[in-house]
């Protein structure tokens, strides 16, 4: 059973076990299944309150001048910066955000998640572990509430999150 705040938002099937206060289990009429399905959604913050959290919860890298924002990619610019940490490291949310898009592109991002800030910037995540997004398009995210973790999917030389902040708007 998580503790409040621990649980994402999104959609769950749940199982209630009820205990009396001696802790022995009750038990359920025939007609009772005890499970059901249950929509946990959290609020957005109050206007004004973006306190961030670095989105890589472990040891990590900022690498070379090759990995930064703006390097010459021999025809494009690097639109991201690449912060090299080991495969499965978890990623957060960095401020409170609203999941816009989970998706995957075999020859360019992997899999990515995209959320639209609380702050009105959009938030990319690159490159993410196969089968560890625990998020869908539309949850809702307090800052620092994991999502994914670190992977090395799609176009990746080596596990990294290639990170981009859009001031204006993904896309």
């Amino acid at each position: 059973t998580p503790a409040a705040g621990e649980l994402a938002a999104g959609e769950y099937d749940v199982t209630l076990e009820a205990f009396d206060d001696a802790g022995r289990g009750l038990r359920r009429t025939a007609k009772a299944s005890g499970r059901s399905h249950v929509t946990v959604t959290v609020p957005p913050p109050p206007p004004g309150t973006t306190t961030g959290v670095f989105p890589v919860q472990g040891e990590y890298s900022f690498g070379g001048d090759e990995s930064r924002f703006g390097d010459d990619r021999g025809g494009h610019i690097h639109q991201g910066q690449d912060i090299t940490a080991a495969e499965g490291t978890p990623l957060v949310a960095p401020i409170a955000a609203t999941v816009t898009w989970v998706k995957f592109q075999a020859a360019g991002a992997g899999h990515y998640v995209v959320m639209r800030g609380a702050d009105g910037r959009d938030y990319v995540f690159m490159h993410i572990k196969e089968g560890s997004i625990l998020v869908a398009k539309g949850a809702v995210l307090a800052a620092g509430h994991q999502f994914a973790q670190v992977g090395n999917t799609g176009s990746s030389s080596g596990p990294h999150l290639h990170f981009e902040i859009w001031p204006d708007g993904w896309y």
